[in-house]
């Protein structure tokens, strides 16, 4: 017979402690707030930054949100802001606040079930009870009073940490919910509703003594923007805008009138409060920067910002504060109360480091048109939503495209591009083709755009099933030199190519499905690469599903039967669409000559302004309107532009694949193709594209 296996039965315990242990249950809540218990008995520990006692003091704007988590009239509390200013350490004060003093259960809704884990592994038992003297000796010594997903105090208070699926936020009641980073969390959970309305419905069963706390940084847009309804708005804002919308205020030192860092007159997010020197470089707007009084122009460094937090005031819109004090106007009536802070007043990021991320990202955006780091940044440091600089969301205009046709003719190549990079769209029964030409600046010129059909002997291409036609793509896109529009005895060669490989499966011999245009463009890649071309000339590309994909990232690799590389592996780019899509959006709508600009050559077809103008963003995500292959194929350029890493490039002294030969040194074509399609199919023919 097997032994029975059992979890050992613990040690006995003496009487006294289980009666002094059953006692705590029965103690009286303790008539402390929120931060008064903070300063008497939080502990931080924060390895190379500050460890100790918490001090108020640390962050005066917490003090009041704290206080007020307690108050019977506030059924809702929402706190917005960037990181690093604190409002992580609000929710967990209040988590022990309430063991200590007034013992309530709480749940803590994190965006993932991993950040669940984490976070009440790391936050909430490493960082806020093990380091808290009166926390440690209130938890429970069972294991299954401090579990992965939950602790629970002697004293019957527990704390549960989920994430938004229906099971965690639809089951039994709850006194206290936090939801914990909002804009990174669904607008409906499983069907079921917002996850704030969810967690209201949880704490409804204790009236007054219920209460949900809200905090996030804004992802969204501002909700004024686009109205509270969309899907496109930030959620933690809308909710902020339902309260009654308090914004820090500071005292000027100079002319003592008040005002809201980060906030212009009319309540709105504005940058015009931080001075940069113009032309600072990164390093001299994190030495250089500084605030300014909108009232009367003094500067506020950093330490005239500790001090004006320390007399600073929240100030619910509606209400009015004169330079000595006196607060006139009435106060909003609502159970909603909220606050939005701004990171130019966070004591843990100083002046400087918000101004040198804002000059990084403003450089990143000017060279590549992408506006993810600038996102970043408000986002993040200033704790504002992103505005993008392309303005509403109206769509590009075909027609103002068109004005920008230019003297120049598909197929040459004219003043102004370095380097030419050609992208190819593999489809059911075409090789959709087109080719670009740079400069160091991300500016670029449409050099021809073309789609193959049929071989030389007037057979339809078929990519999914027949390698031989994939031949095609290498004297007529791969090895093709284009003259220049001013000097035909000299000509330009394409640099680089990238192939999508998502396309039709294909069949075999017994009519079974096969990978198709995959398996076909990675044997393509394999075969050049043999044959001898540089591995840099040819990129395979696929796209992520994930709309936060990053553009541009490492590579995947084909493995054997034992999970190793394949010798005769290779790579294929998964890139972030959604984000090259942007930057294309973007570069679409630059007016006038100058980094990132699109040209256009004088026989530009319409059709192929069509297909640049096809996609539409709905609701946040790109959708398709009608054939959108030259769109396609402008991201694969771009992809393909940015793996070459040009800012690198000493343009001074080009490689070879930038320089000019004279015509007849490398490989050329003419190829024979067809024009971009309109919607519902009819052919544009225009001179220069057959």
């Amino acid at each position: 017979m097997p032994k029975l296996h059992e979890e050992p039965l613990p040690g006995f315990v003496a009487p006294a402690d289980v009666v002094t242990s059953a006692f705590s249950a029965l103690r009286p809540p303790r008539r402390v707030s929120v931060s008064e218990w903070a300063e008497a008995e939080r502990q931080l520990r924060n390895p190379g930054a500050y460890s100790g006692p918490w001090r108020n003091a640390m962050a005066p704007y917490l003090v009041e949100p704290m206080d007020r988590t307690q108050s019977r009239a506030v059924e809702t509390l929402v706190m917005v802001g960037g990181s690093q200013f604190g409002k992580t350490t609000l929710g967990e004060n209040m988590i022990g606040h309430a063991a200590v003093c007034q013992p309530r259960d709480v749940l803590v809704v994190q965006y993932s079930r991993d950040m669940a884990i984490e976070f009440c592994d790391e936050r909430i038992g490493q960082k806020l009870i093990r380091v808290t003297p009166s926390l440690t000796r209130l938890l429970g010594g069972s294991r299954r009073d401090d579990k992965g997903l939950g602790k629970r105090f002697i004293n019957g208070m527990r704390v549960m940490v989920g994430w938004p699926v229906p099971g965690q936020l639809a089951s039994r009641p709850v006194p206290i919910a936090w939801i914990d980073e909002r804009d990174r969390m669904p607008n409906d959970v499983g069907g079921e509703g917002d996850p704030v309305e969810l967690a209201r419905k949880r704490t409804t069963t204790f009236k007054r003594n219920g209460l949900v706390l809200v905090t996030s940084t804004p992802a969204g847009l501002h909700p004024d923007d686009v109205g509270p309804d969309s899907e496109d708005a930030s959620p933690v804002l809308v909710l902020f805008f339902e309260g009654d919308r308090n914004l820090w205020h500071w005292q000027c030192l100079d002319c003592r009138e008040y005002w809201t860092p980060g906030f212009d007159f009319n309540r709105r997010p504005t940058t015009a409060h931080l001075h940069i020197p113009e032309g600072a470089t990164p390093e001299e707007a994190r030495d250089q920067a500084v605030l300014v009084c909108p009232h009367c122009g003094g500067v506020v460094g950093e330490r005239e910002k500790e001090i004006m937090n320390a007399t600073a005031l929240w100030l619910p819109d509606g209400l009015t504060v004169s330079p000595d004090g006196e607060i006139n106007g009435a106060r909003p009536m609502t159970r909603t109360v909220s606050y939005w802070f701004c990171g130019l007043a966070s004591p843990f990021m100083t002046i400087g480091k918000v101004a040198q991320e804002l000059v990084t990202a403003e450089r990143h955006y000017a060279r590549t048109q992408d506006e993810s780091k600038l996102k970043t940044c408000f986002n993040t440091a200033f704790g504002f939503p992103y505005r993008p600089r392309a303005g509403g969301a109206l769509p590009v205009e075909i027609e103002a495209l068109e004005r920008r046709r230019e003297r120049y003719r598909l197929g040459t190549v004219p003043k102004g591009p370095r380097f030419l990079t050609a992208s190819v769209d593999v489809g059911k029964r075409k090789f959709d083709v087109k080719v670009e030409g740079w400069n160091e600046e991300a500016e670029s010129w449409l050099i021809d755009r073309y789609t193959i059909t049929h071989l030389p002997d007037g057979s339809e291409v078929d990519p999914a099933n027949l390698a031989v036609h994939w031949e095609l793509l290498t004297k007529k896109v791969l090895n093709a030199a284009y003259p220049l529009a001013d000097d035909p005895t000299r000509e330009l060669s394409v640099a680089g190519l990238a192939i999508d490989t998502g396309g039709a499966a294909g069949q075999d011999e017994e009519g079974l499905p096969t990978e198709g245009v995959n398996l076909q463009a990675r044997n393509y890649a394999r075969r050049l690469f043999a044959s001898g071309v540089e591995r840099w000339r040819v990129m395979l590309v696929k796209g992520a599903a994930q709309r936060t994909a990053p553009m541009l990232r490492n590579p995947t690799w084909e493995v054997d039967d034992n999970g190793r590389r394949r010798k005769d592996a290779v790579p294929v780019y998964v890139i972030g669409v959604h984000a090259l899509k942007n930057v294309i959006d973007t570069r679409l709508r630059i007016a006038t000559p100058q980094g990132g600009y699109k040209h256009f050559p004088a026989d530009t077809p319409r059709g192929y302004f069509e297909e640049m103008t096809a996609e539409r963003k709905i609701k946040g995500k790109w959708t398709r309107q009608g054939p959108n292959e030259s769109w396609d194929l402008a991201v694969y350029c771009e992809v393909l532009r940015q793996r070459f890493r040009t800012e690198r490039i000493d343009w001074n002294n080009p490689p070879a694949w930038a320089q000019t030969k004279p015509v007849g040194s490398a490989e050329a074509s003419e190829p024979t193709h067809t024009a971009p399609k309109k919607p519902g199919g009819r052919r544009v023919r225009s001179k220069g594209i057959s």
